[in-house]
């Protein structure tokens, strides 16, 4: 990018963005249904493979961090005492210590690329369906428990269209993309069952990103990291803006999920996220 100042001609290296507006409404005002994670799953996957023509050597694009970046996490251990529950601050220093060393361990072999870093519910856009007749796909091939076949037999009205508000964008492990929307759609309030979300989401995703063993073998902790990532940022935005309520969003609904994810064994986690038929 090239403009005109006092002293002459100047060179400069940007990025600019680009707006379009897009009709629709953001995932939190609808009902949530497997398919619609799965549709987030493969949304995050497929912008991940078109992020990859994207430069990363020039500017500053390949160096982009942000306090909500997953790398920055172990920078939280010194906040960690603004969780005041002894339970869930134990529990989080031990998310803290083991996602610490797998940063040091196996982060350094992960695939990496621009990821947009926080698909929560309300970063995503959903349009009315057109026809439901294909709007089906994932439901109809789970439909094996009784609220997937409430799912199935209900209309589906909505798709996932677009993927909005960049600013938390940075350049990092594709495990990390999919692991953070997996964590907010296990965090959903419309009776999605935290692992049915969660194993829609990967399902969706690795029909665009192929993650090895390896990073699929730490998703778990990956999702639980951010868990713990946000109760403490939760907090400590909260203790000084009390009187935003926006800020505790998700902190109330975090705890029982977090626990049971982590008092899980990972090998059982991975069996059930994986349990799924990704031809879909």
């Amino acid at each position: 990018m090239t403009f005109m100042c006092s002293q002459g001609c100047v060179q400069t290296t940007h990025i600019a963005r680009l707006f379009e507006f897009k009709p629709g409404k953001t995932l939190d005002k609808v009902r949530l249904t497997t398919q619609l994670c799965y549709e987030v799953g493969s949304c995050a996957g497929r912008m991940d493979n078109i992020l990859k023509t994207f430069p990363t050597t020039e500017g500053v694009a390949g160096s982009l961090r942000n306090s909500w970046d997953l790398c920055e996490l172990p920078g939280l251990r010194g906040s960690i005492d603004v969780i005041t529950s002894p339970e869930q601050r134990a529990l989080v220093e031990e998310v803290l210590d083991q996602f610490e060393a797998c940063l040091a361990r196996d982060a350094p072999s992960f695939s990496r690329g621009h990821i947009h870093g926080d698909l929560n519910e309300c970063n995503i856009l959903v349009e009315e369906s057109k026809s439901s007749a294909s709007a089906k796909i994932y439901d109809e091939q789970n439909a094996q428990n009784d609220v997937r076949k409430q799912q199935l037999s209900a209309r589906v009205e909505h798709h996932v269209c677009a993927i909005i508000d960049f600013g938390d964008a940075t350049h990092g492990p594709y495990v990390f993309e999919v692991a953070i929307a997996m964590a907010y759609a296990m965090l959903n309030t419309h009776g999605v069952p935290p692992m049915d979300a969660a194993r829609a989401v990967l399902a969706g995703y690795l029909q665009h990103v192929t993650l090895s063993h390896a990073e699929l073998g730490n998703i778990r902790l990956c999702v639980c990291a951010r868990f713990a990532q946000s109760l403490i940022m939760g907090r400590i935005a909260f203790s000084r803006e009390p009187e935003n309520e926006y800020i505790l969003r998700h902190a109330g609904r975090i705890w029982p999920v977090l626990k049971h994810l982590w008092q899980t064994p990972n090998t059982q986690v991975l069996k059930e996220i994986l349990n799924t038929n990704q031809g879909a």
